[in-house]
């Protein structure tokens, strides 16, 4: 096995694997080599799969460009672990004091982006001009911090599509007042994210999700949204300028959240729709809306 990862470095000089296997992503191979066979130099890195499925980053990437993404992902079922490294959208190559990009028009490039069963972890994105991780079905977002994304027009901090689960992320000052920071599809688990201070909403799922644990708090729109069908269970949602909970079906369950301070004026906006489950606190009292 050594033997065969030492003639496929020495056929691409830009392919660098890790002892276990997982192959390498840093600004050197970005720019100057491309990163592996399917990448070409410069931004976005491209991973078509037929490298591996597993990677990792040895360093901050850095770019600038209201449309350039960073790493674009054309395979499906490829992990990707950020190992604590930055993706920052800035006029520093690499970027040491954060500026991000100035988005002066609709801005379409994004932090990672990707189709389906794409797993992304542990690792800050910043000033991505479009979204910090936009991916499709049954895809895997924790330990991300996301700040900074979007643009006037449209943006989210984090996306997945149906059946994805976006855990343990903290996403805020997304500048996107026609868009939400944490988006998830049907069937999806929103679970342990601080949303905060993001312009627009803050979590919206589609029908059959369940979120929980979240911490949702200062956005400009509404708190949690969902269309139907969904669970809504101990989450702590306030100081949003809209509802704290808009869910628009009565379809929907929501137990033990706390609900505070929504809306203008004070709690004038704490819950719409839904069924009331039971645990509930909303503006200090036990009965929602």
């Amino acid at each position: 096995m050594k033997r065969i990862v030492l003639c496929v470095a020495l056929l691409w000089p830009g392919l660098a694997v890790a002892v276990d296997g997982i192959l390498e992503i840093n600004q050197s191979c970005a720019v100057e080599t491309g990163c592996f066979p399917g990448d070409t130099p410069g931004f976005p890195v491209t991973i078509v799969g037929s490298a591996g499925r597993s990677y990792r980053l040895t360093s901050d990437l850095g770019f600038f460009g209201q449309d350039t993404t960073a790493i674009d992902v054309t395979a499906e079922d490829v992990t990707i672990d950020m190992a604590g490294f930055r993706i920052a959208c800035s006029s520093f190559v690499p970027p040491s004091t954060i500026q991000p990009c100035s988005v002066t028009g609709p801005g379409t490039g994004v932090g990672i982006k990707g189709g389906k069963r794409i797993h992304v972890r542990d690792g800050t994105l910043v000033g991505m001009p479009r979204a910090g991780v936009l991916l499709g079905d049954q895809c895997t977002v924790r330990g991300l911090r996301v700040t900074k994304s979007g643009s006037a027009s449209s943006g989210n901090g984090i996306r997945c599509m149906e059946g994805g689960t976006i855990e343990g992320n903290s996403v805020s000052e997304s500048v996107s007042t026609n868009s939400t920071a944490v988006s998830g599809g049907f069937g999806s688990i929103v679970t342990g994210n601080a949303v905060f201070r993001n312009e627009g909403d803050g979590i919206f799922v589609g029908i059959g999700s369940t979120v929980s644990g979240n911490s949702v708090f200062a956005n400009t729109g509404d708190g949690i949204q969902s269309p139907g069908g969904s669970l809504i269970e101990q989450n702590s949602v306030s100081f949003n300028d809209g509802w704290g909970l808009l869910l628009t079906e009565p379809g929907i369950g929501y137990r033990a959240n706390v609900v505070y301070a929504n809306g203008n004026p004070l709690n004038s906006s704490n819950v719409s729709g839904g069924v009331d489950m039971g645990g509930n606190m909303c503006g200090g009292n036990t009965t929602c809306p």
